[in-house]
């Protein structure tokens, strides 16, 4: 890949060719997601927000050529853990856009990650409302 793809991690900085560059590389696109909420006296609202992102950057910047960032997804807050149903709207959502501005314009195929992803989902927040192949997108 001699395109901007290989060295450059920030999804929103590439042009359509580059990311087309990025999926012929089977790059990975990570987006990272938080909340703003308050955590006391001692941190900005923003600190779940900034954290996950600041390290998707960073490993963005190290490893270019393997992945893509995108812009941080802000999700609901609420309690000591992320919230089942936001993390599956976002990847509802992060899904809708992949479809929709990257794999069906080109007649691509996009790869089906969700299982993986749901199964991590339901190990770490079983709770009231389970989710299930039946209610992901």
């Amino acid at each position: 890949m001699t395109s901007r793809a290989a060295t450059e991690y920030r999804y929103e900085k590439l042009t359509w060719p580059e990311i087309n560059d990025a999926i012929g590389a089977n790059q990975v696109c990570v987006v990272p997601c938080g909340a703003v909420e308050q955590h006391g006296d001692h941190l900005p609202l923003d600190v779940d927000l900034v954290c996950p992102g600041g390290i998707a950057r960073g490993v963005g910047q190290a490893h270019p050529d393997k992945m893509l960032v995108l812009p941080g997804f802000l999700q609901r807050g609420g309690g000591q853990h992320a919230d089942p149903d936001a993390i599956e709207d976002a990847f509802r959502l992060t899904g809708f856009f992949f479809r929709r501005h990257v794999y069906e314009p080109r007649g691509i195929e996009p790869p089906d990650a969700r299982s993986g992803f749901l199964a991590a989902l339901r190990k770490h927040h079983a709770g009231p409302k389970a989710i299930t192949g039946d209610n992901a997108a």
